[in-house]
C-alpha cells in the first residue's frame, strides 16, 4: 500500500508569566512525489495538508493538551475547507491576506457560535475594522514588522475591545522585555522559541475508497452499516477514521475506541462528514493489492476467531488484526508504532502486545501467517487453517473493488 510522510511544524505561544499556553501549527512540505513537491500551495490547501497532518500525528502527541493556533485563509472562513480539530481549544488565525467582507464576517461569526476562538494575524488597522476586531479573542501584533511605537500605539487601539494581545516575532531578549513591560498579554518569536516540525509516515487510502465513502457519508440517508462495510475493506480510511475519533466528541470526554463502528457512533454523522470533506480535498494513491489482501485477510481471520468464543469482541478483533499489520506497510517497529499512533491503548494493546486475551488472539493469527510449528493440537491447527482460508477468500474478494479503480 502507498505511504507517505506527513509533517507538521509548531511554534509555541506564551503567556505574561512565560509560561506555554499553546502552539501555532504551521505548513511544512510533506514527502509526496516530484509533481507535488514542487507545486505552489495555496493558503487553503496548506491549511487543508495542516489538519490531514495534525489529526495524523495524534494532537497529544504534537500539543499535549494545549490550545491549537491555526491560520485560516478564506476557504477555511468560509466553511468552503472543513476544520477537524476541537472547538474547544482550537484558536482559527485571520490571515491578514483575507479580504474582509460580508462574507468572511458571517463565516467568523459561523465559527464563534461553533465553539472556535479567533484570532486576527499581523494585524494592522483598517476602516472597518471594528467589526472584526469585536469577534476576535486574540489580535497578533507583528511588533517587528511595526516597530515599538506603531506596536503600543496599535495595542491601545484594540484594548477597549477586550481583545487579549499577542506580541509576534519577538526576536531579541531586550524586545521581549521592552514589550513585557507594555503589557502585552501572549508572546511568540525566536526570542522564546523557534518552530520545530513534527513527522509521521502514514497509509494513503485508495481513490475508491475515498469516493465510496464519499458517496456514503456526503448523502443525506447516511447508512453507518454501509459506510462500516466501506471502511473494513481499506485499512488506511479505517485507521485515519480511528485517529479522528480519538480527538474525542465535540464538548465531550474522550473515551476508548476499540473498533471502526465505535468510532462511528463516537463521531456522528456531521464530523463523519468534515473528515470526508478534508480527504476529498487531497489527492490519493491506490496500494498494492498484495500488501492490501495481507492486511485485510489478518484482520478478518482476527474477526472469524473472536466470534467462535465471543461475538461481541468480533468488531474488536477485526480492527486490532487490522491495526496489527501496520508495523509492516508503515515499515516502522511495532515499539514505535505504539508511541506515535494517536489510537486508543487496550487497542494498540491487542495489536501489538500479548498481554491481554485479544493480544494472543492476533499473535496467534500473526504466528499462524508466518509458517511457524503449529502450537496447540492438530485440530485446533486445522480450524486455523480453515478459517485462514475462509479469510483470504474474503479479504481478496475485497480487495478487488479497490485495485479497479
Amino acid at each position: 500500500m502507498s505511504t507517505t510522510q506527513v509533517v507538521v511544524g509548531r511554534q509555541p505561544v506564551f503567556d505574561a508569566d512565560l509560561g506555554v499556553i499553546g502552539y501555532e501549527l504551521l505548513f511544512r512540505q510533506e514527502d509526496r512525489d516530484e509533481t507535488s513537491a514542487s507545486h505552489l500551495h495555496d493558503g487553503d490547501e496548506m491549511t487543508t495538508a495542516v489538519f490531514h497532518s495534525a489529526v495524523s500525528i495524534g494532537l497529544d502527541r504534537l500539543v499535549g493538551d494545549k490550545t491549537i493556533f491555526c491560520n485560516a485563509d478564506r476557504g477555511v472562513l468560509t466553511g468552503a475547507v472543513p476544520i477537524p480539530l476541537p472547538p474547544e481549544r482550537t484558536v482559527v488565525e485571520v490571515l491578514e491576506s483575507v479580504r474582509f467582507d460580508a462574507e468572511i464576517d458571517a463565516g467568523c461569526r459561523a465559527l464563534r457560535a461553533a465553539g472556535y476562538r479567533l484570532a486576527l494575524d499581523d494585524f494592522e488597522w483598517f476602516d472597518g475594522a471594528e467589526r472584526l476586531v469585536e469577534q476576535a479573542a486574540v489580535v497578533k501584533i507583528d511588533v517587528r514588522q511595526l516597530g515599538p511605537d506603531s506596536s503600543l500605539d496599535l495595542m491601545q487601539r484594540c484594548r477597549p475591545y477586550g481583545v487579549q494581545l499577542l506580541a509576534e516575532k519577538v526576536e531579541t531578549p531586550d524586545e521581549l522585555a521592552f514589550y513585557r513591560g507594555h503589557g502585552f498579554d501572549l508572546y511568540q518569536g525566536f526570542a522564546l522559541a523557534r518552530p520545530t516540525a513534527l513527522s509521521a509516515r502514514i497509509l494513503e487510502p485508495s481513490a475508491l475508497g475515498v469516493l465510496q465513502i464519499a458517496s456514503a457519508v456526503l448523502d443525506e440517508r447516511t447508512d453507518f452499516d454501509e459506510v462500516e462495510r466501506i471502511l473494513r475493506r481499506d485499512p488506511a480510511l479505517a485507521v485515519q477514521l480511528l485517529q479522528v475519533a480519538s480527538i474525542g466528541p465535540v464538548g465531550g470526554l474522550r473515551r476508548p475506541v476499540r473498533s471502526i463502528r465505535e468510532a462511528l457512533v463516537l463521531l456522528g454523522t456531521h464530523r463523519v462528514r468534515t473528515w470526508i470533506s478534508l480527504l476529498m480535498l487531497r489527492s490519493s494513491n491506490a496500494g498494492s493489492p498484495d500488501d492490501l489482501v495481507t492486511v485485510l485477510a489478518r484482520a478478518r481471520m482476527c474477526e472469524l476467531l473472536a466470534c467462535r468464543d465471543n461475538a461481541e469482541q468480533a468488531a474488536f478483533a477485526f480492527t486490532a488484526g487490522m491495526v496489527s499489520a501496520l508495523d509492516r506497510l508503515l515499515g516502522l517497529p511495532a515499539t514505535q508504532l505504539t508511541t506515535v499512533l494517536p489510537l486508543d491503548g487496550q487497542l494498540l494493546g491487542a495489536a501489538f502486545g500479548t498481554d491481554s486475551s485479544m493480544g494472543r488472539l492476533v499473535h496467534r493469527v500473526i504466528d499462524f501467517e508466518s509458517g511457524g510449528p503449529p502450537a496447540g493440537p492438530d485440530e485446533e491447527f486445522a480450524a486455523l487453517r480453515d478459517v485462514s482460508a475462509s479469510a483470504l477468500d474474503w479479504a481478496v474478494r475485497s480487495s478487488v473493488q479497490i485495485d479497479a479503480a
